[in-house]
This record gives C-alpha cells, structure tokens and sequence, in this order.
C-alpha cells in the first residue's frame, strides 16, 4: 500500500526509540512503520512471499493481487492467500480490511484433508469455471497440501500436492472451495517428481 507516514519516522535513532511513538494513530499495521516499503505493496502483517493469480476485472474496473501470506506468524507456515484490490496499481486497498484475518482470502481448511497444510499459488481467472455460472464470478486454481516436507532432495510424498479449484461469486472478494476438489491428484505417471505446483490456467 502506497503510505506517506510522518517524517519524524526517518529521524529516530535506534529501535528504542520506537516506544514513544503512538502506533494507533498511524495506518495499517504500525509495527511496520520504520522498515515499511513506501511504494511496493506488503502484507499488513506477519510474513508474506511470492504474489498468487494477479489479473484485472474489467467488470468492476479493479486490478486484484492475491499473495502468499502466514497470517498468524512471521515465519514460513499456514500458507493462505491474502488478497488486495487497486485502480491503477500504485494505491493498493486491502480486502476486506487490513485487521485481524480479514484480508485472507483463501486459507488452509480444517474440514478440507487435501489443503489441511497450505494453500500455495496458483492463478486467478475472472471467469466461470462451469457453464451454469455467470455472474461477477472469479476462479482460481491453486496447489492445495495435505504432506510436508516437500523437498528437491528428499523422497516425493505421493499426493502432497494436489491441484484444486475455488470460486468467488462476488468479483473475488471471497472464494468457496470447490466441492469436488481435488481436481488433479498426482503429476504423470513415470516421471521423476521434486515438486508438483504453482498451476497456471488459460481461457480457450
């Protein structure tokens, strides 16, 4: 988010410093406020990696950027997807809130075994994924988990990665994990896997 904070921020000395400064009244997470890019998007809290499916609606006029984000920790884990919306790709607005879990679009679910462990990237289409549906409608397709570790020089765990769909009936704001998932269980038979993920779609 593009944040013009007050300029005594570039004149504080050391990290002590910090204490006398009242973090409520400044916006989004305060924490964030002396080492916080002024241009780049970051995630309003905890740790954030590579951006998930970023594309443009031309319905509502919005660019959206969905990340990969640990909302809970400032560590690697929990991966779900936090989601922000821009015009014109400077000034970013995240959805619904910056506060609490609220910009998390799509998470790892109790009730889902197949992305019980994380939700990694993926891509984003502002389309229908079947016929039947049609309005303000968004599908993503991500790699769901359900086994760690995953690694280059270990031993692949047969369906750790699994490919899977979501759905937002309200031009990506929130997503429904689609019923049937997974929709690809396993990579081709025959072949030496390391890592199974990262999906990209394309409307034909």
């Amino acid at each position: 988010m593009f944040v013009q904070y007050p300029t005594y921020l570039n004149t504080l000395e050391n990290i002590q410093d910090l204490s006398r400064i009242n973090l409520t009244s400044l916006p989004d997470n305060s924490l964030f406020a002396l080492w916080r890019p002024a241009y780049h998007f970051a995630s309003p809290n905890s740790w954030m990696n590579d951006p998930c499916g970023p594309l443009y609606d031309p319905a509502t006029q919005n660019y959206h950027l969905y990340y990969q984000v640990q909302p809970a920790y400032v560590q690697w884990g929990n991966i779900s997807w936090g989601h922000a919306k821009s015009k014109d790709m400077i000034f970013w607005e995240d959805v619904t809130s910056w506060q609490g879990y609220d910009y998390v679009t799509l998470a790892p679910g109790i009730g889902n075994k197949y992305s019980i462990l994380g939700v990694f990237t993926g891509a984003t289409l502002p389309v229908p994924a079947f016929s039947n549906i049609t309005n303000s409608t968004m599908t993503v397709i991500y790699t769901s988990v359900q086994y760690l570790p995953i690694s280059w020089n270990g031993p692949y765990i047969k369906e750790s990665e699994t490919q899977s769909l979501a759905m937002s009936y309200d031009g990506g704001i929130t997503y429904q994990h689609y019923a049937n998932n997974p929709i690809l269980r396993s990579p081709p038979e025959g072949m030496d896997i390391t890592g199974w993920r990262d999906p990209k779609f394309e409307q034909w």
